[in-house]
């Protein structure tokens, strides 16, 4: 069975020691409203805010000693400008109660707490052909099952937006769906009618990117299905793919024991 949650809705974090890693690359930027006092500074404390999926920093808050938890979670979603989605907290593995004081938390000066949006939605892909969405948090499980795709699910993931569903079967087929509806959007057209093996989205969410049989890899359009650019080079069977964090490179890896780089808008090869 292959399970994933949805990037963006993940509880997932880095660890404490990365966020407080990243925190430190915070002080040199400047703050507002800082304390000019000795005694104000020593009232205040300084909380970095990440992304729970990518560790990305948002910002940075000053909250005193003293307050709770819902104090430093309205001062986040005034500084990200969030205010209208489901928010929580967590802190070394733990989702902060909004009634909870900072001192009973354990945060000190400097740490990290990362930023969780729900409600959360979870795919599971079970070999029996079919892609069911769940939501973690009362075990309830949409009515929305992908269709059979000649057999088993190999794998399922969520578009970084979460609102569509890349399926691929074991047969070669790869499809996407919508994730509200359960509707089908479109189908990968397979280059020269090769099994597509794995595949991604971009981080944009516009296009995917998978390996195929004979040595290939593909770029598609993500709501069309279309086959933008094919990536040959290769000598035996490309196994994975994926883009760059900027999507402006795709990384293939293969059974000929290389690793080659490309471009991912004209499909050039850029470096071995």
């Amino acid at each position: 069975m292959v399970i994933c949650d949805v990037p963006q809705q993940d509880v997932s974090h880095k660890g404490a020691n990365i966020g407080r890693a990243a925190a430190g690359e915070m002080a040199s930027s400047s703050v507002q409203d800082v304390p000019n006092d000795q005694e104000g500074l020593e009232e205040h404390i300084t909380i970095a805010v990440c992304h729970a999926v990518t560790g990305e920093i948002l910002t940075r808050v000053w909250v005193r000693r003293d307050d709770i938890v819902g104090t430093l979670r309205e001062a986040v979603l005034r500084e990200t400008g969030q205010d209208e989605l489901a928010l929580h907290l967590v802190f070394e593995s733990r989702v902060l109660e909004d009634e909870t004081s900072l001192a009973e938390v354990g945060l000190r000066d400097g740490d990290v707490v990362f930023l969780v949006r729900t409600p959360l939605l979870q795919v599971s892909a079970p070999f029996g052909g079919a892609a069911r969405i769940w939501r973690p948090q009362n075990g309830d499980a949409r009515n929305m099952l992908i269709a059979q795709l000649d057999g088993r699910v190999r794998s399922a993931a969520f578009a970084p937006h979460g609102q569509t569903l890349l399926v691929v079967s074991v047969s070669g087929k790869a499809e996407v769906w919508g994730v509200e509806m359960g509707d089908f959007v479109c189908r990968l057209a397979p280059p020269d009618g090769a099994r597509i093996i794995s595949s991604s989205f971009s981080h944009d969410g516009q296009r995917i990117v998978g390996a195929a049989d004979g040595s290939r890899a593909a770029v598609w359009c993500a709501s069309t299905g279309d086959c933008l650019k094919i990536l040959s080079g290769h000598s035996d069977d490309v196994k994975s793919a994926c883009f760059s964090p900027d999507d402006t490179l795709v990384a293939t890896a293969s059974r000929d024991w290389k690793a080659r780089l490309w471009e991912a808008s004209g499909g050039k090869f850029a470096k071995a």
